[in-house]
């Protein structure tokens, strides 16, 4: 354990961490005025949180603009590179992680799906908190084992809000996602009843599984989709019965988008009780 510190850089390194699942290897803060775009992979798994100023983000094939509040992730899968995007340059603080429980953790926590995002001053407190104590800490004076569970903790407190952050945005951007699913499927069935669709169609033309958007639409509708399709058939062809007496009733099913006349009259007189013929002599009375 050791701590470096120079001009526009702190940094807290331990290398031989006491713990193997999840390490520290360091955390630290840095402003950096050069720019230095050559890509690197690295070997751990770093959160970096830009805290002045702006920069730029390379990470494989993207590009991302930051700022203060913006947060970027680098895992050691990734091509990355990131550089101050102005001569004032950007500040920033990280911390860095390795272990062989990092990427179990960093996917549940949703860190492998974001390689940016933004966070607030409350996220960061006790790294900030522990970077403003480097500043002073004299490593022969402590029980170093005692801090780097310190460390640890500390580490684990920041990305378990993080992780809370990210899963509220996903749920939030989930429930949004679904209800534009629900919003698409109910218009096509509206405007496309009448045509020989079907639910598996559908699904294929919103790009979802067909399971999935089963139980979506039954547990808002209350009813399955294939329930749904059926009943605007059926109401469309009670309409029709009532209006234009003269059609056949094999006539009537087609226009409603029924393949067999067999199959409309089953489905109609299970949902309105009577045939498609003592409904009409009826006047659906």
């Amino acid at each position: 354990m050791y701590i470096i510190k120079k001009e526009n850089v702190t940094t807290y390194v331990e290398y031989s961490s006491p713990f193997n699942g999840l390490s520290v290897v360091e955390f630290g803060k840095e402003k950096k005025t050069y720019r230095n775009d050559i890509p690197t992979h690295r070997n751990n798994f770093i959160v970096h949180f830009v805290t002045k100023g702006k920069g730029i983000f390379n990470c494989d094939d993207k590009t991302y603009y930051l700022g203060e509040g913006d947060a970027f992730v680098i895992t050691p899968s990734n091509l990355v590179s990131y550089y101050p995007s102005s001569d004032e340059g950007w500040s920033y603080c990280w911390i860095n992680l390795s272990g062989i429980d990092c990427v179990t953790y960093f996917q549940k926590s949703g860190l492998l799906d974001n390689a940016v995002f933004a966070y607030s001053y409350e996220d960061i407190v006790e790294l900030q908190a522990l970077l403003d104590e480097l500043d002073e800490l004299d490593l022969s004076t402590i029980n170093q084992d005692t801090f780097s569970l310190k460390v640890t903790g500390m580490c684990i407190n920041v990305l378990e809000r993080i992780s809370s952050k990210l899963n509220e945005v996903k749920n939030s951007n989930d429930i949004i996602k679904n209800e534009s699913i629900l919003e698409n499927a109910i218009e096509y069935i509206n405007s496309k009843f009448t045509d020989n669709i079907t639910i598996s169609g559908l699904c294929k033309d919103i790009n979802v599984s067909r399971a999935y958007f089963t139980t979506l639409f039954t547990k808002k509708m209350n009813q399955s989709p294939g329930q749904y399709l059926i009943s605007k058939r059926i109401q469309y062809a009670c309409e029709i019965l009532l209006e234009v007496k003269s059609l056949k009733i094999s006539k009537v099913a087609e226009m409603c988008g029924f393949q067999s006349t067999a199959q409309f009259c089953k489905c109609f007189k299970k949902a309105v009780l009577m045939s498609p013929t003592e409904y009409r002599e009826g006047n659906g009375l």
